[in-house]
């Protein structure tokens, strides 16, 4: 059975970020988004929240962070489900990871996306 694919956004702080906001006063940050195989929305969004988390934890993880890695879940960065894809340019669709619920990204893969 082939699943339907939703585009899970999130925002985020890199650990670059969070020490620019912590320094100056700032509230800067990134964005990203992926697609999730998965057989509803909400189990999407769900294993979306899990992904966002995995990926700005290990974020944090190569950049030698010398503090506790903060949880991107109790930072309450804003999340959500494409509801119309078609209003994004397809440049921008057409290099964004995909995964199925379960199923963690390359984290390598997602970086060179961020930094290229």
């Amino acid at each position: 059975m082939i699943m339907p694919k939703y585009l899970f956004r999130f925002g985020f702080c890199g650990p670059d970020q969070l020490k620019s906001n912590e320094e100056n006063d700032w509230d800067d940050e990134s964005s990203d988004a992926l697609f999730i195989e998965a057989e509803n929305e909400r189990v999407a969004e769900d294993w979306g929240v899990e992904v966002a988390e995995y990926l700005v934890r290990r974020l944090f993880e190569i950049s030698n962070w010398n503090e506790p890695i903060p949880s991107w879940k109790e930072s309450a960065f804003a999340y959500w489900i494409e509801k119309d894809v078609t209003s994004l340019p397809k440049d921008f669709l057409d290099v964004r990871l995909a995964v199925k619920t379960g199923e963690l990204p390359s984290f390598s893969d997602w970086y060179k996306l961020l930094y290229q």
